[in-house]
C-alpha cells in the first residue's frame, strides 16, 4: 500500500460502514439473547453505536484529524500482510518508532470486520469495545447505569468514540487495568499496562 484511502461518502463507503455497524449489532444482540444485558441496554447501545455515521464529514472534515487516516492505513496494511502470510517479516523489519505507531491499529485488525477500507471502521471498533466494556461494568455492578449513561452521553465521549482514533482503546485499557487489579490479576495488570504504555506512554 502506498496511498491513503480518502473518505468520499460514496456508496462503497456506506456499504463498508453499514457492514461494520451490522456486525456490532449482531454481537450486541447475541449478548442480549444470553441474558447478559436487558432490552433497554441493547437499544441504547445499538443507537449509540450508530454515531460514526454522523461525525466524519458531517460535523467536520475527516481530514482535520489526519491520525484517523494513519490508523486506517495501518489497519488495511495489517489485513493485507495477514492475508498474504508475511506479517512476521513485515513487523520484524519495521523500525521501533514506527512499530509503536502501527501496533494500536493492528489491535483493531483482530476484530473480524468483513471490510476495513473506510475511515469509520476503527470508529465502529471503538463503539464495540466501549459497548462490551460497559456491559461488563453494568453486569458486575462496577457503576450505576445512570452514571455510565451520563459519561457516555458527554459530548466529548460521543465524538471521540465516533472517530478512528486510539484514545478510546487506551481509555478502556485503563479501566481494565483497574478491574484486573481489583480482582488481583496482577500478571495481567502488568501485561496490559506495559502493552499499552508502549503504544502511547504519554497517555498514562
Amino acid at each position: 500500500m502506498t496511498e491513503y484511502l480518502i473518505y468520499s461518502q460514496s456508496l462503497e463507503n456506506y456499504i463498508i460502514d453499514l457492514s461494520s455497524y451490522i456486525f456490532v449489532l449482531i454481537l450486541f444482540y447475541l449478548i442480549y439473547l444470553s441474558n447478559y444485558i436487558d432490552r433497554k441496554t441493547l437499544i441504547f447501545f445499538s443507537l449509540y453505536s450508530a454515531t460514526p455515521f454522523f461525525v466524519n464529514d458531517f460535523l467536520f472534515s475527516s481530514t482535520l484529524l489526519w491520525d484517523q487516516y494513519t490508523n486506517t492505513y495501518y489497519l488495511i496494511d495489517f489485513r493485507d500482510h495477514i492475508l498474504n502470510g508475511n506479517y512476521q517479516n513485515y513487523i520484524t523489519n519495521m523500525k521501533s518508532q514506527e512499530r509503536k505507531l502501527v501496533l494500536g491499529a493492528h489491535l483493531y485488525g483482530l476484530i473480524p470486520f468483513i471490510f476495513v477500507n473506510s475511515i469509520n471502521t476503527i470508529a465502529f471498533a471503538n463503539k464495540l469495545i466501549l459497548g462490551l466494556t460497559s456491559f461488563y461494568l453494568l453486569k458486575n455492578k462496577y457503576i450505576k447505569k445512570s452514571h455510565l449513561y451520563f459519561l457516555l452521553l458527554f459530548p466529548a465521549t460521543i465524538i471521540y468514540s465516533s472517530l478512528s482514533l486510539k484514545e478510546v482503546l487506551l481509555a478502556v485499557s485503563s479501566i481494565w487495568v483497574i478491574i484486573l487489579f481489583d480482582k488481583k490479576k496482577y500478571f495481567l495488570v502488568v501485561f496490559l499496562f506495559s502493552s499499552f504504555f508502549l503504544l502511547r506512554p504519554q497517555f498514562y
